[in-house]
């Protein structure tokens, strides 16, 4: 059976959370963000969850966060948060979930900030490397 994209509005977070939370965990841990924000900012919609689901075993393969942000071009979709298991059995679903931005979210430009391995993945489905973040931490 083939594995699904599952958009989660911000109504269904609760009935969702076991599916998403260990992914936001592991997440907030490896940026060494607060969870609690992570969670804050998808219950107030500044960031929506998105499944990856495979329902011949009833597991959640991956999840994406997506921040929906202004631009003069339109409307912006930028996934902040990418994290799952066996990528090269869903990485095919980034179509599905540019067409649902574009169609549903009426997004005009896709955005992904993401570790440098993603990189040629993303170069391959047409992103452009458009910025390079540079972090420091400060004693």
């Amino acid at each position: 059976m083939a594995l699904h994209l599952v958009p989660i509005p911000p109504d269904y977070l609760d009935d969702t959370r076991e599916r998403w939370a260990p992914y936001v965990a592991s997440i907030a841990e490896r940026a060494s963000n607060p969870p609690e924000e992570m969670v804050r900012m998808l219950y107030a919609g500044e960031v929506q969850a998105f499944l990856v689901w495979d329902p011949a075993e009833a597991k959640t393969q991956a999840f994406i966060g997506v921040q929906y942000l202004g631009s003069t071009k339109g409307r912006v979709a930028q996934i902040i948060w990418l994290m799952g298991e066996n990528r090269a059995t869903w990485v095919h679903l980034f179509g599905e979930l540019e067409t649902y931005l574009r169609e549903q979210q009426s997004c005009v430009t896709m955005r992904a900030i993401a570790r440098r391995g993603w990189a040629k993945l993303l170069k391959s489905s047409g992103y452009r490397e458009t910025h390079i973040v540079f972090e420091k931490d400060t004693p």
